[in-house]
């Protein structure tokens, strides 16, 4: 059990003394009805032309059926260390975050598997909206038939891509808590385990987004045989509208597969112009990190190797 009670943003100097500390929640406990805690999978926005940090993460909340439910929780803290909470449950359960900054807004997407079920989207803003922009399989208790590849920022349009498994039914599911089928909810966990299917949305950023959701584009990544997606990661790449797909292949069983990891680029309808691609393994990227953008127009992403932080640039060609 995730012990921790409490979820705070922090403004250093460059010498690294600390000019603020902000907590998002400090509980007391974790056994008092309405008390915070156990902050996990996040994504944090330096916002420059508002000089303010954007923070998505999830976490826990005890609520009267004796329970610790898990949900979304979104704030704003501004360069003079004031927060601003803008939805301290945003998707139950929200299992994983993603979120783009396009000018002074940030636009985020979710996955939940209960209120709602699939992946979601909103502005961060207060009173904030969540609409589901593609329903899918959904536990009920932890699990959702799908894995977030990003949000990307591409004009007109933001562009997500998501991992699936399309031999589950996108309708499916396990039933609402506590009246979970177990049986159904195992089916949905192990699809979501083994992923199969890469498709993107293309979400609007003028006009009303559709109640029934958005229609996918599957791309053919030519996975490997008996291989299951793993860790999706998007960035725009260059600057005439298209995307990096990098994304790892895990085959055999146990918590350290064995991994190959692959990119693509496609454009903004899913046609493939550059073809999948070999990674070298010392170019590896971790599962909880994006790929950043940086003002040049190049990629950069980190990960490990051996005792040392490395730090990898793509540069488009």
């Amino acid at each position: 059990m995730d012990q921790r009670r409490w979820a705070a943003v922090k403004r250093l100097r460059a010498d690294g003394s600390e000019i603020f500390s902000v907590d998002m929640f400090r509980s007391a406990n974790l056994d008092d009805v309405d008390t915070k805690g156990a902050p996990r999978t996040s994504r944090l926005r330096y916002v420059a032309e508002n000089d303010e940090i954007v923070a998505y993460f999830s976490h826990t909340q005890r609520y009267d059926d004796g329970v610790r439910h898990q949900g979304g929780f979104v704030g704003r803290v501004s360069g003079a260390g004031t927060l601003e909470v803008l939805d301290d449950w945003w998707g139950s359960h929200n299992l994983d975050q993603r979120l783009v900054q396009e000018g002074s807004s940030i636009a985020l997407v979710g996955l939940g598997d209960a209120f709602p079920e699939g992946i979601f989207y909103g502005l961060a803003a207060p009173r904030m909206r969540t609409t589901v922009i593609y329903p899918l399989a959904s536990s009920g208790n932890g699990a959702t038939n799908g894995q977030l590849g990003g949000i990307v920022d591409l004009g007109d349009v933001f562009l997500v891509p998501f991992v699936t498994n399309r031999s589950v039914p996108q309708d499916l599911d396990a039933g609402a808590w506590p009246d979970i089928d177990p049986a159904v909810s195992m089916q949905i966990r192990e699809a979501a385990a083994n992923g199969t299917d890469v498709g993107i949305l293309r979400v609007p950023k003028s006009g009303t987004l559709p109640m029934a959701g958005l229609t996918a584009t599957w791309i053919e990544i030519q996975r490997g045989t008996n291989a299951r997606i793993q860790r999706l990661k998007s960035a725009r790449y260059g600057d005439g509208g298209l995307t990096l797909l990098a994304w790892a292949e895990g085959v055999g069983t146990g918590r350290n597969p064995m991994l190959s990891y692959f990119t693509m680029v496609i454009d903004q309808q899913g046609a493939v112009c550059q073809p999948r691609t070999p990674l070298d393994g010392k170019f590896a990227f971790t599962a909880g990190d994006d790929i950043v953008r940086g003002p040049d127009g190049k990629l950069v992403w980190a990960n490990v190797q051996g005792t040392t932080i490395q730090v990898v640039t793509l540069t488009p060609g």
